[in-house]
């Protein structure tokens, strides 16, 4: 029961997110955002996104391992939803939306990384990564509404 626990914690993220890539496509966005200079070449991109999906998996895995971490859960599966909704809005639709969503989803997985730093002090620390990654992104889609 454990093991499935744990698959489950790491493959939701990375699923999630290569779903979104795979809804967005090469949307009517994609070019503008991957030919900005301060922007990341797409292939590592790519292996930072299965990186920071393998993280917050653990992250949540840790959080939950003991006692089922309701509040924290909410906050990290509502963060995982707006970043699905950030790549088709960033890349399909709209920056301005997408800025938006995407300082939710911060919100949010600040939110769930202070609740899984109460219960597993490792699970906390180990979502940081994921933030800044977020917040990079976040950047990035700023100064991409300024252009």
């Amino acid at each position: 029961m454990l093991q499935r626990n744990k698959l489950f914690y790491i493959a939701l993220p990375v699923l999630t997110i290569y779903l979104a890539l795979l809804l967005s496509g090469t949307g009517a966005n994609y070019e503008k955002i991957f030919a900005l200079p301060y922007a990341l070449p797409v292939w590592m991109f790519g292996l930072i996104w299965v990186t920071m999906c393998l993280v917050m998996g653990i992250s949540a895995f840790k959080a939950n391992k003991y006692l089922y971490n309701r509040i924290g859960n909410i906050f990290y599966y509502t963060q995982l939803f707006l970043m699905f909704i950030w790549f088709l809005l960033l890349f399909c639709v709209d920056f301005k939306i997408a800025f938006a969503a995407i300082i939710l989803a911060i919100g949010f997985a600040l939110s769930a990384m202070r609740e899984f730093y109460n219960l597993d002090r490792k699970a906390g620390l180990i979502m940081l990564s994921y933030i800044l990654w977020v917040i990079y992104l976040a950047v990035i889609n700023f100064f991409i509404c300024l252009s």
